[in-house]
């Protein structure tokens, strides 16, 4: 389950986008942003043992695009 912030939801353009781009990695690339929002290479097999929801809010910065993305673990 996804929880969105900062007045985003699902159909928000840029989550859209994230999603679209999500959907196009390969199998190695998908691997390791797994690794980076949740700091381990493998899932839950069932969804009751997530202790977190995957959470995507909006940057404060003035120029985001200068910015990495940030992961908290």
């Amino acid at each position: 389950m996804t929880v969105y912030q900062d007045d985003l939801n699902s159909s928000s353009e840029v989550v859209m986008y994230m999603w679209q781009v999500l959907e196009e990695f390969s199998e190695e690339e998908k691997e390791l942003f797994i690794k980076f929002v949740w700091g381990r290479s493998r899932l839950p097999l069932k969804t009751e043992d997530f202790s977190d929801k995957f959470t995507v809010q909006q940057t404060d910065r003035e120029e985001p695009d200068s910015h990495l993305p940030t992961s908290h673990t």
